[in-house]
């Protein structure tokens, strides 16, 4: 796309409402800076699929980190910091999210655990039915929010 304001190659369009009404306009990042009142151009932005771009510091590339999670050296997030901040939030999610999953699992273990040995103990003495009821009542309760069904 071309910039409506100076005519330059690679225009993003913009969109903005104003009165109730969307209106869209293209704009180099240069023209949008100056629309927003900033007065210095901005800098020219690296390419995050640029795979050659690499830190002058430690030489990793963004792809390495993109790939890995792992930053190479603090100039790394000073050079990249545009890039990295998408990145890094992403990565993070994920390993939150496996986290969660882990966790999840392990309650299910010990649950499914205590479930089947009070299970085990009612059968070997009718006697303990009756103080074991509430505690696998809580237990199935338990399961079915982690989403098991005990049955």
């Amino acid at each position: 796309m071309v910039c409506k304001r100076c005519n330059n190659e690679g225009a993003i369009a913009y969109r903005y409402i104003k009165d109730g009404k969307e209106y869209q306009v293209e704009l180099c990042h240069d023209c949008y800076n100056l629309l927003l009142g900033r007065q210095e151009p901005a800098p020219k932005k690296k390419s995050f699929f640029d795979i050659n771009l690499r830190c002058p510091g430690c030489g990793t590339s963004l792809d390495e980190i993109r790939r890995t999670g792992y930053i190479g050296c603090a100039d790394c997030f000073k050079n990249f910091k545009n890039e990295l901040v998408p990145v890094i939030d992403a990565f993070q999610n994920r390993a939150i999210s496996r986290s969660r999953e882990i966790q999840k699992e392990k309650d299910v273990m010990i649950l499914a655990g205590e479930y089947e040995h009070l299970m085990a103990e009612n059968l070997s003495s009718p006697a303990n039915c009756a103080k074991n009821a509430r505690r696998l009542k809580d237990i199935k309760l338990k399961l079915l929010a982690l989403g098991v069904d005990v049955g």
